[in-house]
């Protein structure tokens, strides 16, 4: 299965999560904006343990919580109806013209 196979299926799987009968444009931005930031904010607490107080780092702990972060932003693109290469052609394109000479290529490539 290529990679491209498998998002299309885990967006799938995000959406048999959510009950798209019932939920809103609002109510889907609004889980996913409260999802993001808890789950981020899980990760961010986990890398404080790992660099602030030396603990171990727990590869399976970070995906899990990783994981979490993922489900919730493929939840806002499906709600944007953007998928993940326009996010990556844009930003690549912002990235590289804001700090040209870090990603020296032509921002229109």
């Amino acid at each position: 299965m290529t990679l491209e196979e498998q998002f299309q299926n885990y967006r799938i799987f995000v959406e048999n999560g959510v009950n798209l009968s019932e939920d809103t444009i609002r109510e889907r931005l609004l889980l996913s904006m409260g999802g993001l930031g808890g789950e981020s904010g899980e990760v961010v607490d986990e890398l404080k343990k790992i660099t602030m107080h030396r603990k171990e780092i727990d590869v399976t702990k970070m995906i899990d919580e990783m994981g979490d972060v993922l489900w919730y932003y493929v939840l806002l693109m499906n709600t944007l109806g953007v998928d993940f290469d326009q996010i990556m052609e844009y930003n690549t394109k912002k990235l590289t013209a804001r700090h040209p000479h870090k990603h020296g290529g032509d921002v229109n490539a």
